[in-house]
């Protein structure tokens, strides 16, 4: 299994648009086989942070949603234009739970 947390800071004043486009974007990412979970969250205290939790199946399931999101979603480039610094990833492994989202071993 593969877990990535992503955190990432939207330009000022364009969190409402990057909002949209990921609710877009998401729906297609979801449907890439192997896809355990891939959750947006936008903070409340700050809307201009945004975090993704993303659960895959395996390494491979991880590639292919690389290679999908890189290739094959429209409007990827202007998201990625409404971000201001760097992506920043975090990978992990399951300790526990997840039952609810079909999480093997959970």
């Amino acid at each position: 299994m593969k877990i990535v947390s992503v955190e990432l800071r939207v330009k000022q004043g364009r969190a409402a648009e990057f909002a949209a486009g990921v609710e877009k974007m998401v729906r297609a990412i979801e449907r890439v086989d192997g896809t355990l979970a891939f959750v947006v969250s936008q903070s409340v205290a700050d809307p201009h942070d945004f975090r993704f939790f993303e659960i895959y199946r395996d390494e491979a399931a991880f590639q292919e949603h690389l290679r999908v999101s890189t290739t094959e979603l429209p409007g990827r480039e202007v998201l990625d234009a409404l971000v201001e610094g760097p992506f920043r990833p975090t990978f992990g492994r399951h300790v526990a739970g997840g039952a609810r989202l079909g999480v093997p071993g959970a």
